[in-house]
């Protein structure tokens, strides 16, 4: 029977050879010479637990000590007229992107932060507001 942590790290593979994105025992792993921040995996496992394994997706770049963390905001609350109105679309979820470092996460300085829709990038306006 497979495992929740072995479940968690099959689904966390990417075609980018820079990214490694296997967050499960890192507290300890060093390995490249940077350390992954402990609390990370805690906070990606908590989201995972509460929303669901579609709402959080996690790319590791090592080599540059950076993450991004992909949090799925789901759209399907927004009403067809409140979506028009903000020029969403409510069939896809809005994505809110922060790029942080790796091995500093709490203690270094801010996350950027990118607020998209993958096919909405025209007119997105609620998405210039939410990254201010």
């Amino acid at each position: 029977m497979e495992t929740d942590h072995q479940q968690w790290m099959d689904e966390q593979t990417d075609e980018d050879s820079d990214s490694e994105e296997n967050l499960c025992g890192i507290q300890e792993s060093c390995t490249t010479g940077l350390c992954h921040h402990p609390q990370l995996e805690t906070d990606v496992e908590s989201v995972r637990t509460l929303y669901s394994d579609s709402a959080i997706s996690v790319r590791v770049y090592d080599s540059i000590d950076d993450v991004d963390v992909d949090l799925n905001i789901n759209t399907n609350f927004l009403g067809e007229e409140v979506a028009k109105a903000w020029g969403v679309n409510s069939s896809e979820p809005i994505v809110i992107r922060l790029h942080f470092s790796l091995s500093q996460y709490l203690d270094g300085p801010a996350p950027s932060v990118e607020v998209f829709q993958p096919s909405n990038s025209d007119h997105f306006s609620v998405g210039k507001q939410l990254e201010k």
